[in-house]
């Protein structure tokens, strides 16, 4: 077993990263800004980040995104390994110091990514080969049981992390169509985000949509030449393809591992597992299309905010200009 762990925030997401480390480590250490929150007695609960002394196998945020980025950087003199949770950030101002912890190579910083852990984007590609779907047409993402800050992060960050040129980034387009709901059942001091994104890669568009009226589990519809491969709400994919003869459709269904089973089952805690297995085994997932997914959702809740209009179509570029002419890069997504 590994010696030490510190998860930082001790709500529902700490919880589970907790469950699943009693089977990996020895000592399980916990900060939380709440000092009444009851442990279990082989916890050791951590009062004040300064008070740290000892160095840990592996560090644990699961904070809030406020206050990620300061407390990781206070962190990362008692690790060399550190898990953290989305959304990086909101606040705009604090983008480029998670890029600069990114390129430190003294640390390994990995970001929760629940479609990469489960190699989401290799299943889809050998399931295009497999049965000749050809090229790609778009990528559509529905739901509504969770707002575009936290389930959509997950999305465009797996979308950006199968493209591998980051010089790339900046020719694609962005369209927003995007509403502020300021109640939110997680907070009150902190508001939802719905509606649209779609981000062109050429003449490919990745679209997603997550409404606040909906109540329906994410559903994923890849379209491509000559087929369709649906994520199906139990973790397994569906791919319609056809034969030589366009009329003659075929239906085939990819059967999944019990982790994409259990990802999708509430309260299961198989993301939190596959992130430690992978970032203890030095296979961390990159900060990066995080960090590309925070400047997105961030801007979206801007300009949604500040010029009561919803529809935009930029480039990441243009965003980076967006947020160098205005003093308010803050916003309060969940």
């Amino acid at each position: 077993m590994q010696n030490k762990v510190l998860i930082c925030g001790f709500g529902s997401i700490g919880r589970l990263y907790a469950k699943v480390c009693e089977d990996i480590f020895n000592e399980i250490f916990i900060y939380d800004s709440d000092k009444e929150i009851s442990l279990p007695e082989n916890y050791h609960f951590i009062e004040e980040v300064n008070q740290i002394r000892e160095s840990f196998d592996l560090i644990i945020d699961a904070t809030h995104a406020d206050n990620r980025v300061h407390l990781v950087k206070k962190l990362i003199k008692h690790t060399k390994l550190i898990i953290t949770e989305k959304l990086l950030c909101n606040d705009y101002s604090q983008i480029n110091e998670w890029e600069n912890l990114a390129r430190n190579k003294n640390l390994s910083i990995s970001a929760t990514g629940r479609w990469e852990v489960l190699s989401l984007n290799t299943y889809i590609n050998k399931l295009s080969k497999k049965y000749n779907l050809g090229n790609t047409i778009s990528l559509n993402i529905t739901g509504g049981n969770c707002c575009l800050s936290t389930g959509g992060s997950h999305w465009i960050s797996n979308f950006f992390s199968a493209i591998e040129q980051t010089d790339y980034f900046d020719k694609l387009r962005i369209d927003f169509n995007i509403s502020i709901d300021s109640f939110n059942p997680r907070s009150e001091d902190l508001e939802m985000l719905s509606g649209d994104i779609t981000i062109r890669n050429g003449d490919f568009p990745f679209r997603i949509s997550f409404h606040k009226n909906s109540r329906i589990s994410v559903f994923a519809e890849y379209i491509f030449e000559y087929g369709r491969v649906y994520l199906n709400q139990d973790g397994s994919l569906t791919c319609h393809y056809y034969s030589s003869q366009p009329k003659f459709r075929h239906i085939a269904h990819y059967v999944p591992t019990d982790a994409s089973i259990n990802l999708l089952i509430e309260h299961s805690n198989e993301v939190q597992t596959l992130n430690i297995s992978r970032t203890l085994k030095g296979n961390p997932i990159s900060i990066i299309p995080g960090v590309i997914a925070s400047k997105i959702l961030i801007y979206a809740a801007s300009i949604s905010k500040h010029h009561n209009k919803s529809k935009y179509d930029v480039t990441l570029e243009q965003i980076d200009t967006y947020f160098s002419n205005i003093e308010e890069t803050r916003v309060k997504l969940t």
